[in-house]
């Protein structure tokens, strides 16, 4: 199970991934458009630029 949480006022994801034979959730966060996404639940991988692309944040607050 995999939950994937995205921040709209930064450029922030939080992923909460629980294996089926644990009752333990592994959270991982990325934090700034370099870094790069892993979806373990698709088996995929995307860069935060490709996720807020064409997002302008207002960073100010």
């Amino acid at each position: 199970m995999e939950y994937v949480l995205i921040e709209q006022k930064r450029y922030l994801v939080d992923i909460h991934y629980k294996s089926g034979d644990s009752d333990l959730w592994k959270i991982t966060r990325y934090e700034g458009l370099d870094k790069i996404i892993k979806i373990q639940s698709l088996g995929i991988e995307l860069s935060m630029k490709d996720l807020y692309f064409r997002t302008q944040l207002d960073l100010a607050d």
